[in-house]
């Protein structure tokens, strides 16, 4: 009854924290360039591009949008139930397994997945190497050939997961971190051979993967736009603390500040009780010394190689899911710890999934959905209610920042008045539900972005995106 129980929590509770967002009508700044087929799709990498155009090909409009993100979100709950078996089959009690599957699918990054139609690939490079981790684990104590294919067959999927979002490709660390502290401690000796593994299974598909990345960018001639010492820093001022702060969102303001606090808090917390642990038992501190530092050097030696690596929300999932881990571990106590838990066990890992259910609930609605759905509305009912007869030419209006913006980077506080290619993008898509055959006189008419409203003529219309309408 039980583990029937936590299957429906791990679906249940991603469906309810996502499904608004499947009932928005919206684009991010790159669904509406794929839809107006003006975007470069190798921008994550080659095949990530093709998976990406491959969900878009069957979209007609805006409203579609809905259906890749209910695949992201599918995906998304799909690596929920994936980590649960793998932490209960790996020791975990089933309502602790729970409470790190659930807190990792509603992290920062996975809200960001369910809300940026154009990133399901990243969630199935997680899942991708879910099911890799699970496949060399299931085999690892067998012997002969079987031992051989399951290794093999990890590697592999690690190899696939990478080809389609190379970041996402390491999310094996957080079962990996979560076994570790389960292990019981008489085989604590084993532990770091145990680690070691697993993780040059790990690498030797990721980096199969990067050399065939860059062997096929080259062979295109793409060029990455990012430095190693910018990705360096980066990684440790930006991605690092981010992944500490757990499930809120702190970009910008005094959010940033709260994100940093809570960061150092969570992290308090985690220290003292692994200081609390090892205390009680010497063995326990390999296990924790692997569990974050070997995961935390992993993550660093991987992230700083993906192709147009940034350090935001959508890179750093496998590492936030450590962080939960950690977290879970320093509830849970580590190794075999017999007796009955006490309720404060249950109403703090309570406590961790319900604060990740409501900011998944919250963030990515009030942050990301909402703002760019209406703009979306507000610039398609002004071209709906236009009149285009004897126009020859568009402005639309946008910020500053749209004219130094090239890439549209998935976060939350992204505006389409913020893109300039964006914001063609989305006025042709409103031209064309106002005018599905195409506009009378079959003429195209120019459109050009600017930052200073002009006045509009008999030859011009104009709209301004960053009031929201026209």
């Amino acid at each position: 009854m039980r583990t029937r129980l936590c299957y429906l929590a791990l679906v249940l509770v991603p469906l309810l924290a996502y499904g608004p967002l499947l009932l928005q009508g919206y684009g991010t700044p790159e669904d509406y360039l794929r839809l107006a087929d003006g975007i470069d799709g190798t921008q994550s990498g080659i095949l990530h591009g093709a998976l990406a155009e491959l969900a878009f090909f069957a979209v007609k409009g805006v409203a579609e949008l809905a259906w890749v993100r209910g695949l992201a979100v599918l995906f998304v709950i799909l690596a929920g139930v994936a980590l649960w078996q793998s932490l209960e089959r790996g020791g975990w009690g089933e309502l602790d397994a729970l409470a790190v599957a659930l807190g990792t699918v509603l992290l920062p990054s996975a809200q960001l997945a369910a809300g940026w139609a154009s990133a399901w690939p990243a969630v199935l490079a997680a899942l991708l190497s879910l099911a890799g981790f699970a496949a060399a684990e299931s085999e690892l104590e067998a012997g002969g050939t079987r031992r051989s294919v399951g290794l093999l067959g990890g590697v592999l999927l690690y190899f696939a997961a990478a080809m389609c979002f190379l970041p996402n490709a390491i999310m094996a660390l957080v079962p990996l971190a979560a076994l570790t502290f389960s292990r019981p401690l008489r085989l604590a000796g084993e532990l770091g051979k145990w680690f070691r593994l697993h993780a040059l299974l790990m690498l030797l598909g990721v980096f199969s993967a990067w050399l065939m990345e860059r062997w096929m960018m080259t062979d295109a001639g793409i060029a990455d736009r990012t430095g190693l010492a910018e990705r360096l820093v980066s990684l440790f001022s930006v991605a690092v603390p981010s992944s500490w702060a757990l499930f809120l969102v702190g970009e910008t303001g005094a959010w940033r500040v709260a994100g940093a606090v809570l960061a150092l808090g969570v992290l308090a917390g985690v220290i003292y009780a692994a200081r609390r642990q090892v205390t009680a038992d010497e063995r326990v501190q390999a296990a924790w010394l692997l569990a974050l530092l070997g995961s935390l050097a992993i993550f660093s030696l991987v992230v700083v190689l993906a192709p147009h690596w940034h350090a935001g929300y959508r890179t750093i999932w496998p590492l936030a899911g450590v962080a939960v881990v950690a977290v879970a571990a320093a509830v849970r106590g580590v190794g075999d710890r017999p007796g009955k838990k006490p309720v404060w066990h249950y109403a703090a890992l309570g406590g961790l999934i319900a604060a990740g259910g409501f900011a998944a609930a919250t963030q990515p609605l009030n942050h990301l959905a909402a703002p760019v759905a209406d703009e979306w509305a507000a610039l398609r009912g002004a071209v709906l209610r236009a009149n285009f007869v004897g126009k020859s030419e568009v402005t639309l209006v946008v910020t500053p920042a749209a004219e130094r913006a090239a890439v549209a980077e998935p976060h939350f506080h992204v505006r389409i008045a913020d893109h300039a290619p964006a914001a063609q993008a989305m006025f042709a898509l409103a031209l064309r539900e106002r005018f599905p055959s195409g506009r009378p006189g079959g003429q195209d008419l120019p459109v050009r972005t600017v930052i200073a409203r002009p006045e509009g003529t008999a030859e011009r219309l104009v709209f301004d995106l960053t009031r929201g309408g026209h």
